[in-house]
């Protein structure tokens, strides 16, 4: 188990137990930019709003902790310890939204085939014969190639 809990993930957890939306249903994009945000598009009329925490979110929460007791004055708390991840869970849960998040509304542009739906094109990568969906071949000196194949891969065979 590593000593270092990262958070970057878990936001899409959280956000697939409350909203419903999932990666396998495709109504739910994952696209890792270490940070924790999260935007939601309404296909019906193209609005979309972004939710993100504040800069001094954690601060604000052990701020809170100790206005509601939980932390003595002054009391100084290690980063990444069980007792700073317990204050700011209860804190977060009682604290105002506007102390927490940024939202704002935003413009997304998500081509036809990034919707949810059954894919509409598969083709093979020349190079590795691996299936791509929706036109996300990358073409190379005339070869339709996968992604890992166009510009190499997170991994190693």
């Amino acid at each position: 188990m590593p000593a270092v809990h990262n958070v970057d993930r878990c936001i899409a957890d959280a956000i697939q137990v409350v909203s419903g939306c999932t990666i396998g249903h495709r109504s739910l994009k994952f696209i890792d930019y270490d940070k924790f945000a999260a935007t939601f598009v309404d296909f019906s009329n193209d609005r979309a709003v972004r939710i993100s925490s504040k800069k001094y979110a954690r601060l604000s929460a052990m701020k809170f902790a100790e206005k509601q007791g939980w932390l003595k004055p002054g009391e100084r708390i290690e980063e990444f310890t069980d007792r700073e991840k317990e204050l700011i869970i209860r804190a977060y849960s009682e604290m105002p939204e506007m102390d927490l998040i940024d939202i704002a509304r935003v413009k997304v542009d998500i081509p036809k085939e990034g919707l949810p739906s059954i894919p509409t094109h598969i083709t093979a990568c020349e190079s590795c014969g691996e299936l791509i969906f929706d036109h996300r071949e990358t073409i190379k000196e005339g070869y339709a190639l996968c992604r890992s194949c166009a510009s190499g891969s997170y991994y190693e065979k």
